[in-house]
């Protein structure tokens, strides 16, 4: 009996499941029947959503097609048997318009703008498929708030001659949050606004606010404005010509696709354009298994894809997301979840917000954030992000494979990746979560309308406050703004294996801040066996500050690698800058950590222009000419010996408790933007470091260059310091401060000269070599370059997926290098290895190859076999073709946008 039922369950569930068909030529009066056959397929989204569906069904959309409205999905599939919406047919994707065209005739309003009738709700106009701007003032940068009235008010003293009522202001409350709020009053002059609702960050002054939505702001071109009461639209096109004879659009629904309460439904390879709201949502509450495939959503005003609350096992992979407001993809508290191979751009960026902003929470502008236990997150690839690019708020999850670049465009204080922050030290938070093998770089910092313009707080991975237990490995952070990768107030983190490039303030930093309420310090962090490369004397490898009282215990450090060819003080311990060897002497760390074997002055020497500056700089004689401050105990003699050459001056300087003693020199004028080289040679009887302060000789005693803290120990050091002064002067003096308290040193050949020197761009002698693709990359290498280490690097190199190797050349010749192009050229161009092939061709390109949008695969009549645009992550793809393609010759087509910049002739063979 048990048999039987089983056999006619499986017999009924292959009748009744079945494929049904839409397209905007068929029409809803065709049964369900009838809708199984694509000659009578439904016609519209509304009959769609009124139908109920069994599991295994699958619904198809025409390729091609494009609908208006929403699609919503209230029935469900089981775990096995998905209910399938996804497409049929040859073409484009289907699409899904949140938009609706402006019909009505354009007129001038007045110049260049042009008005017409559009009545329904919007928030959004686009021409030609482009989203445009809408109208803002100032047209770009913010308004300094000079005074806060009260919580809803503030006041500018900016010049003003507008009434600013019902506009939104967008104002900039914390680095981490731009508040939107709607104006329900304005006093013209001084300009003064109030607030609808009090922001979630208290207004501040000095902090910056901007208008939009206001037709009194339309002034440029490419703005537009809408008046909702007077169902009139406000447009200036981007060329100042007529709207007429473009396609203008208007965002009017909220959703593209909703899921009501679903479990197992596929939603797989929709376009969605143009949504209010979200283009896909999946609401509370909803099931297990749903899938989220292979769309692509364009210029949703907010979420590209929303997932809330779902309990377990969903997937949203291989999505392109475009233009976002406030986030990509955005999930809650779902449990089991993978999210991969989505391509997630341009995401709450300023110029595009529309009246509602980044939201008025304190973490908007994010491109993917995810949440719950035992998530995945893989194989993303996030490119200009207003905040941050990945942000995991909650459980563990295993990161790993994503490349992100370009975050923190429109806000700061975040990174690349971002999570660990939790209320209290109890909670379990993200522990467990795992970070490995990612590639961050160009973590930007935006500090418009603050008043904080030399704070750059952007991170390529950045775990805060009471984030604890977990492990960053084999990660690469390259040409942040900030730091590599920046703890702040964690327990228990393993940092290991990872690569640090070029990040501008510290490769790696721990930042402690003893919070009145909750004052926990950092413990038992784990640096181990990581690569921090720094490319100029400003970059400390490593940084790790404390404002507790005492010293912390900030983990363990070993096994790294401090890389830095302009500056011998590699770690930054609680504001004092420490050699390899001053910090394994007086911190115990670090025993098999090693530094660089190689060291560079940052300038390429031309000629000497001046006499020396410098009296008795060589100390042959006497002392004459200098002298210590304050004097007392404090003294300067001339001595000999102690490994310098002939006669040197001896410092002592006894700590008196409350001054460190300066050394000065005698007295000469410098002059504004001319380059100046000064030369000393130091011997101490204590590890430490020594400051030359370039600076006015009487008062204010301004410092007048710029300098950096340089080693001084018991093995003698020789210094060359280049700078520039910022100001015509004259008395001007150099300064020697030491950094030990109670000092006792030995300077000699002292020597300042003014110089016509070259200045060289430190990329040109170290190179990161990266590789973002998912396939193993092989590399052919200049000649001439060696590893960190000091060997000959190989010719050819072959790096696996999402690993990253750093060289350098000690040659005086100079390798051609730019800023903006830190990676090795490959020596050959767009390769196709094997050829003839079977089963499997490799196809390579240049490193320098970055503009290629596609590349597809042609027969030799011209016909289309194979679009390889979706395996290019990077540099190499691998292509195995089906049994559709025939043997012979295929002609493989680079292109970047319309311009097809190389094509390889292959040959497969069957």
């Amino acid at each position: 009996m048990k048999t039987y039922l089983i056999l006619s369950f499986l017999f009924a569930y292959q009748i009744f499941s079945a494929t049904y068909y839409v397209s905007t030529t068929g029409s809803d009066s065709y049964t369900a029947l009838q809708a199984r056959n694509m000659a009578t397929p439904w016609q519209t989204l509304s009959k769609v959503s009124s139908t109920a569906f069994t599991a295994g069904d699958t619904v198809l959309f025409k390729r091609g097609d494009s609908w208006t409205g929403t699609l919503r999905i209230t029935s469900s599939g089981t775990s096995g048997n998905q209910l399938v919406f996804s497409s049929y047919g040859s073409g484009a994707s289907p699409v899904i318009n949140g938009t609706r065209t402006v019909t009505g005739n354009w007129s001038v309003h007045s110049g260049n703008t042009y008005v017409a009738d559009f009545s329904m709700p919007s928030v959004a106009l686009f021409m030609d498929g482009k989203p445009m701007i809408l109208a803002r003032h100032p047209n770009s940068g913010y308004i300094t708030i000079d005074t806060v009235l009260d919580s809803f008010t503030m006041r500018s003293n900016a010049a003003n001659s507008v009434n600013w009522t019902d506009a939104r202001a967008h104002i900039r409350t914390e680095h981490w949050t731009i508040a939107s709020k709607t104006i329900t009053n304005c006093i013209v002059s001084p300009l003064t606004i109030t607030l609808n609702a009090i922001p979630v960050y208290s207004l501040r002054s000095k902090w910056g606010f901007f208008i939009n939505n206001a037709l009194a702001a339309l002034d440029t071109a490419g703005e537009w404005y809408h008046d909702a009461a007077a169902g009139k639209i406000y447009f200036r096109m981007p060329d100042n010509s007529s709207p007429a004879g473009h396609k203008i659009e208007m965002s009017v629904d909220s959703f593209g696709i909703v899921l009501y309460r679903n479990s197992y439904v596929t939603i797989n390879g929709f376009t969605l354009f143009g949504h209010r709201e979200s283009a896909i949502s999946v609401p509370g509450a909803s099931g297990s298994g749903i899938r989220i495939t292979g769309n692509t959503i364009l210029y949703p005003d907010k979420k590209g894809i929303q997932v809330f609350e779902t309990p377990s096992n969903y997937l949203i992979a291989d999505n392109t997301i475009i233009g976002a407001n406030t986030y990509g993809i955005h999930t809650t508290y779902g449990s089991n979840a993978v999210v991969e191979g989505n391509t997630i751009k341009s995401i709450a960026t300023i110029p595009r917000l529309t009246a509602s902003g980044m939201s008025d929470n304190c973490c908007s502008g994010v491109a993917l954030e995810v949440s719950g236990p035992n998530l995945t997150v893989r194989r993303n690839r996030i490119d200009s992000i207003g905040y941050i690019g990945l942000r995991n708020g909650y459980g563990a999850a295993l990161i790993e494979q994503n490349y992100i670049t370009n975050c923190c465009i429109s806000k700061d204080d975040g990174g690349g990746i971002y999570t660990g922050w939790q209320i209290d030290t109890t909670a379990s938070g993200v522990a467990g979560t795992v970070i490995r093998k990612n590639v961050i770089m160009n973590t930007r910092s935006s500090n418009d309308g603050t008043p904080n313009k030399g704070y750059h707080p952007g991170q390529g991975i950045y775990i805060d406050d009471y984030g604890h237990d977990i492990t960053i490995e084999g990660n690469t952070t390259a040409f942040c703004v900030d730091n590599g990768i920046f703890l702040h107030n964690t327990r228990r983190i393993k940092v290991r294996d990872n690569t640090m490039f070029d990040n501008r303030n510290y490769q790696a930093r721990y930042a402690e801040n003893d919070y009145p309420d909750k004052p926990i310090p950092m413990a038992d962090n784990f640096m181990y066996n990581n690569r921090m490369v720094s490319l100029s004397s400003e970059q400390i490898p490593f940084g790790a500050n404390s404002t507790f009282a005492v010293s912390s215990n900030f983990g363990i450090w070993d096994t790294n690698t401090y890389w830095n060819p302009f500056n011998k003080a590699v770690i930054n311990y609680r504001n004092t800058p420490y050699t390899l060897s001053e910090w394994q002497q007086n911190m115990g760390q670090d025993g098999a950590s090693k530094i660089s074997h190689v060291y560079w002055n940052p300038w390429i020497l031309k000629k000497v222009v001046s006499t020396e500056m410098i009296i008795n700089g060589a100390f042959d004689i006497n002392s004459s000419g200098w002298s210590i401050w304050p004097g007392g105990t404090c003294t300067v003699s001339r001595d000999s010996g102690h490994g310098l050459d002939g006669g040197c001056l001896k410092v002592v300087s006894p700590w008196d408790g409350s001054r460190q003693p300066i050394i000065v020199s005698n007295s000469f004028a410098l002059k504004k933007d001319h380059k100046y080289l000064l030369k000393f040679s130091v011997v101490s009887a204590y590890a430490g470091q020594i400051l030359p302060v370039v600076r006015q000789s009487n008062n204010p005693w301004s410092t007048v260059a710029k300098t950096l803290w340089l080693p001084m120990g018991r093995d003698r050091e020789n210094h060359e310091v280049l700078f520039t002064p910022t100001v015509n002067d004259s008395p001007c003096r150099i300064d020697f401060n030491p950094s030990h308290n109670d000092s006792l040193f030995w300077l000699d050949n002292v020597s300042l000269v003014e110089v016509e020197a070259d200045t060289f761009n430190s990329s040109s002698r170290i190179f990161l070599l990266c590789n973002t693709s998912y396939y193993d990359s092989t590399i052919y290498l200049p000649s001439g370059l060696k590893t960190l280490s000091g060997a000959p690097a190989p010719a050819v190199v072959t790096l696996q997926p999402f690993t990253s190797e750093v060289y350098y050349s000690d040659s005086s010749r100079l390798i051609t290098g730019t800023a903006d192009n830190q990676r090795i050229k490959a020596v050959d161009s767009y390769r196709a290895v094997p050829n003839p092939f079977n089963p499997t061709v490799k196809l390579s390109l240049p490193i320098e190859a970055k503009n290629i949008t596609s590349i597809q695969v042609f027969d030799i009549k011209g016909r289309l076999v194979a679009d390889l645009t979706k395996a290019l992550f990077a540099n190499t793809i691998l292509w195995s073709p089906d049994k559709s393609v025939a043997s012979g010759l295929l002609i493989v087509r680079f292109s970047s946008g319309i311009t097809v910049e190389k094509e390889l002739k292959i040959t497969l063979v069957r």
